[in-house]
């Protein structure tokens, strides 16, 4: 799989994002403002590679209309344990986001799923362009 995304280096992590989402499109640019020596790749999840990625690593494709999920070259996180682990990649204040892995996860991933199925009314699609930087950042 690393040779299906050579561009994800060790240490570094891809997160998969529905890119039809506002609230992920929103996620995506703060990961990328936050983002500590440019450790995190972006691909959204209708790309021919995160479903090929996804494929090999046995995760059903359709958990992408409401899931973010990260790939850190060894394994695919969904949900909160996603979150928690882009975190991991933050600079500081934004890196203690990964202690809410101390809750329990049955309660994270409720959290979570309360909010993915308002997501859609909750956050309109972005139309702006991202910057420069986050264009480099985003495979295809």
């Amino acid at each position: 799989m690393a040779e299906l995304f050579p561009e994800v280096q060790e240490g570094h992590i891809l997160v998969i994002f529905d890119g039809d989402c506002g609230l992920c499109s929103r996620a995506v640019r703060f990961l990328h403002a936050h983002d500590r020596g440019q450790r995190i790749w972006f691909i959204a999840g209708q790309s021919p590679r995160a479903a090929e990625l996804l494929r090999q690593q046995g995760v059903d494709v359709e958990l992408l209309q409401s899931t973010l999920m990260v790939w850190d070259r060894k394994a695919v996180f969904l949900r909160s344990q996603a979150s928690c682990r882009a975190a991991e990649c933050l600079a500081a204040p934004w890196s203690l986001l990964r202690f809410f892995r101390i809750l329990p996860l049955s309660w994270r991933d409720a959290a979570y799923k309360a909010l993915a199925a308002r997501r859609h009314r909750l956050f309109k699609p972005l139309c702006q362009l991202p910057a420069a930087s986050l264009r480099q950042r985003i495979l295809s």
